[in-house]
């Protein structure tokens, strides 16, 4: 009889240091997964706020390239509760442009200071052979046809779900993704180069 109770204790300490060690391998096991979930989410989402931020400058391409509109879009079509929107802001020098590139009498048509869209090759052929090199403006170093591509930055933050994961990389993540598109109508002059907060 001492011998079975001194034998079931033995079996009792090895079953529990056992159950302890698999509690500790499992315990790393869920946080690994967690992080995998949460890094899948913030790629998901990243992929998510690029394929918009391109969207919206293609619909800010077709009103001027004013980074107003493209906010609008990005306001109406992103999720508040998985992105919060921040700024998107055109990172083209609009008055460097302007001042190489302004077209006189499409500006004079429309009341304010426009580049032209369209007619690029005949625009080009103009800016050589006023001197430039390479049909390259003095001021903003870009040709014509980079003066009609319309560069946008876009911020965005997105929260992170995992409380304990907060302490160490705080309450969101911070997104922002560079995306480019060709003018579908003549580029105007902004007055702020970024909007939202």
């Amino acid at each position: 009889m001492i011998w079975l109770s001194q034998r079931h204790l033995a079996f009792n300490r090895a079953s529990g240091q056992a159950s302890v060690e698999w509690l500790i391998a499992a315990s790393a096991v869920v946080t690994l997964l967690w992080l995998v979930i949460e890094a899948t989410q913030w790629f998901t989402l990243h992929h998510f706020l690029l394929l918009n931020a391109q969207r919206a400058a293609e619909h800010a391409a077709t009103q001027g390239g004013r980074p107003l509109v493209a906010h609008q879009y990005l306001f109406r079509n992103l999720k508040p509760d998985s992105l919060r929107l921040g700024q998107v802001c055109v990172l083209d020098h609009v008055e460097d442009l302007l001042a190489d590139f302004k077209d006189p009498n499409l500006s004079r048509q429309a009341g304010q200071d426009v580049i032209r869209h369209s007619h690029i090759a005949a625009q080009h052929q103009r800016n050589q052979a006023k001197g430039w090199q390479n049909g390259v403006g003095p001021r903003s170093d870009k040709t014509i046809a980079q003066a009609n591509l319309l560069n946008l930055s876009v911020t965005a933050y997105q929260p992170v779900t995992l409380l304990w994961l907060r302490p160490i990389i705080g309450r969101e993540i911070r997104l922002k993704v560079v995306v480019q598109t060709v003018m579908q109508s003549s580029r105007e002059k902004i007055d702020w180069p970024c909007a939202g907060y």
